[in-house]
């Protein structure tokens, strides 16, 4: 029953593990989903603005249209980098989510074995109890002399009809 004890504590300690794996698991998916929506929106606006400063109809001088190329141009890098940051933080939340899977995964194998164990202990303590119920039965369903001596008194009880000469001598 001690090993049986034992294994429950044992798997209730992995499960709060298991548990804050979880948690932890949850909260690394939202960032990184969160993220994702972050370089996502910040790749469309970098996109508009592209769109918005590519050359215009009509008359510009040149260091104008050199300004609006520089312009352009670190718009167009800002775009590029917002969406490589875009596809890597989704596969980062891509990762994040098989994680998390793998982490209700174990804390669901957990449980199982929790339950399993609990019921091992409660069957060894019924084990025990059936037990000690049926050396208690034995016991009490035993002659009287043998309750005695099992007792340590002792004593010897006589039969009924000994005492009873006893008396009728006396």
């Amino acid at each position: 029953m001690l090993e049986d004890k034992r294994r429950l504590a044992l798997v209730r300690l992995q499960a709060m593990i298991a548990g804050m794996a979880r948690r932890e698991a949850m909260r690394a998916l939202a960032e990184a989903l969160d993220e994702e929506r972050r370089r996502s929106a910040l790749a469309q606006r970098s996109a508009g603005l592209l769109a918005a400063a590519s050359a215009q109809a009509g008359t510009t001088s040149g260091a104008a249209l050199a300004a609006r190329l520089r312009f352009g141009s670190g718009v167009a890098r800002l775009a590029q980098d917002a969406a490589a940051a875009r596809s890597d933080a989704l596969r980062q939340a891509v990762w994040q989510a098989d994680q998390l899977a793998v982490a209700e995964a174990r804390e669901r194998r957990l449980g199982e074995l929790e339950r399993a164990a609990r019921s091992a202990l409660d069957a060894a303590r019924e084990r025990s109890a059936a037990m000690l119920a049926g050396a208690m039965a034995r016991k009490l369903q035993s002659p009287p002399q043998t309750r005695l001596q099992a007792s340590g008194q002792g004593l010897a009880v006589l039969p009924a009809g000994l005492s009873q000469a006893k008396d009728d001598a006396s």
